[in-house]
């Protein structure tokens, strides 16, 4: 999961650079089309967790106390009412 995140923060960063470059042209194709995505927050398990559908659909788990994850906003806040994961604060 690290390593994903890893990869992600990188592509990130890089496309960033591209921006603020101007190297990077902004796509006409599908405006208007695309679904924003979900805010996500990373947190971590504090309870044995099944196997759970997020508030985007796609499935998460299952997860064991201490896992890491970075879920939905919606779908952590749940969990954080359930005393089922704390947040992990990121800058």
């Amino acid at each position: 999961m690290f390593l994903k995140m890893q990869e992600t923060f990188s592509d990130s960063q890089s496309l960033l650079k591209q921006i603020l470059h101007g190297t990077k042209k902004k796509s006409t194709q599908n405006s208007g089309k695309r679904k924003p995505l979900p805010k996500r927050t990373m947190v971590r398990f504090t309870k044995g967790t099944p196997e759970f559908v997020g508030v985007d659909l796609k499935p998460y788990g299952p997860f064991e106390p201490e896992d890491v994850a970075t879920l939905p906003r919606e779908s952590a806040k749940i969990l954080m009412q359930q005393d089922i994961v704390e947040e992990i604060e990121t800058s």
